[in-house]
């Protein structure tokens, strides 16, 4: 069976591979760099001195001047269809930096919520952030790169959807991969490559962590177009760890509990000065917990 990532480029040389690319990737993998060349012939990414098409497409230094699908379109919706668009974004360039344009972008359009404990802020995404970045590997990795379309995402107000070119590989089903755990992988080399850089596993098991982490996760195809989708949760809010104590944690339940409190309302509320509440609410704005909306006059703290 023809495999586009085991296919020369005849058009691109070591000139358009980027070093500084493959040292990261050599850190990531603990192997040691000596030249391009032998580094390449090592992880089989030459084929009588010519590169494979994965050689590019994961270290070049412009793959998308060989490849028009080595890109990435990014969109946020107003709503649970594409009627109204918020925002549009489209990257291009090597896999590595496509999937991680691609996990930034989702974790800027979604939801995130906190976990405070002690001084010390945890910022939790309403997606699972294994989840996400396992769907985000898979589409890339499973992708059918003959087609000249991209991986598309696009975040509605209710789910995330990531589309990429290419139903399953080798007659699998959506049943194979979910109840039976069998998968089949288009691009043996990018595999092999994401493998080596502690992208994926070996045994496969990513469809299993994405459902063990969220488990309202659906699959379907669609033509030649494989689509996951994660439905959205609603707004997350801080949640407090015990790390609170004090008049800091009774001025947050009480924000919490009671929104758009000024300091002097807050003052009397828990009969505390109202210059040792200012100093209570510096540290929770400090925290990222609570913001003052409004005005001067009328205006109160809020949960952020």
């Amino acid at each position: 069976m023809l495999r586009w990532d085991k296919l020369t480029n005849r058009n691109a040389s070591l000139k358009d591979v980027a070093s500084i690319k493959v040292k990261e990737f050599c850190k990531l993998s603990g192997t040691s760099f000596t030249n391009l060349n032998d580094i390449f012939e090592s992880m089989g990414l030459l084929s009588k001195k010519n590169l494979l098409n994965a050689a590019v497409i994961l270290f070049g230094k412009q793959p998308q001047k060989f490849y028009s699908n080595a890109k990435l379109m990014c969109s946020v919706f107003a709503a649970d269809n594409t009627a109204h668009i918020i925002d549009q974004k489209e990257f291009a360039g090597d896999l590595f930096f496509l999937i991680t344009e691609a996990e930034s972008y989702i974790l800027k359009n979604i939801h995130i919520g906190m976990n405070v404990k002690g001084l010390f802020r945890e910022d939790i995404p309403e997606i699972n952030r294994e989840a996400l970045r396992e769907v985000i590997i898979n589409a890339f990795l499973h992708r059918d790169y003959f087609d000249p379309d991209f991986i598309s995402i696009n975040i509605f107000k209710n789910r995330l959807e990531i589309k990429n070119p290419g139903g399953l590989f080798g007659g699998l089903k959506i049943d194979d991969i979910l109840r039976r755990n069998i998968s089949k992988r288009r691009n043996e080399v990018i595999a092999d490559i994401f493998s080596r850089a502690r992208f994926v596993e070996r045994k496969g098991r990513g469809i299993a962590l994405i459902l063990e982490k969220e488990p309202d996760t659906h699959f379907e195809q669609i033509g030649e177009i494989f689509i996951t989708t994660i439905k959205r949760k609603i707004k997350l809010i801080p949640q407090v760890d015990g790390g609170l104590t004090g008049g800091l944690k009774n001025v947050f339940e009480l924000i919490k509990t009671n929104p758009g409190q000024n300091t002097k309302s807050i003052s009397v509320e828990i009969s505390k000065p109202e210059k040792t509440v200012e100093k209570w609410i510096k540290k929770l704005r400090e925290l990222n917990l609570i913001e003052f909306r409004g005005s001067k006059k009328s205006g109160g703290y809020h949960m952020k």
